[in-house]
């Protein structure tokens, strides 16, 4: 069983990494199968709660296109985060991970307060969201993949 942790990832060959995404790919491809069967056995493309999933995550696309118009460059939408990464000498998808604990930590004094001052629960959930997609961008980036 390959090591899912992405630190394994750094020493492992590039045969073992291609395992390892095509692993990921099939995994994939079984479970959109099984989607699919489920949607044609209930006459309806989608079961309930995957349209208000796919709703946010049209959301989180929205966000992501317009704050790039205020972090990124015209060259590179990432590049406030790579820069960021790099002032700190670390892998700029670290750099999302390190956000996304600073969001958590907002989540958790909005549990403790039972308010927030500035950005909402709402908010904060859809940064998280897009952080978690920044961070996987990055790190296959990294990977190579």
């Amino acid at each position: 069983m390959i090591d899912p942790h992405p630190e394994c990832t750094q020493s492992m060959s590039p045969e073992a990494m291609e395992a390892a995404w095509s692993a990921v790919r099939q995994r994939h491809e079984r479970t959109i199968e099984a989607v699919r069967e489920i949607a044609a056995e209930s006459g309806d493309e989608l079961r309930p709660g995957s349209r208000e999933f796919l709703a946010v995550l049209d959301e989180v696309r929205q966000l992501h296109l317009a704050k790039t118009l205020d972090y990124g460059v015209a060259s590179d939408a990432l590049s406030n985060i790579r820069q960021s990464a790099e002032v700190v000498n670390m892998p700029a998808w670290s750099a999302c991970v390190v956000r996304m604990a600073d969001k958590m930590h907002r989540l958790k004094a909005f549990h403790h307060r039972g308010k927030t001052e500035f950005d909402g629960v709402p908010d904060t959930l859809l940064d998280l969201c897009s952080y978690a997609a920044l961070a996987l961008v990055l790190y296959r980036e990294q990977a190579g993949s």
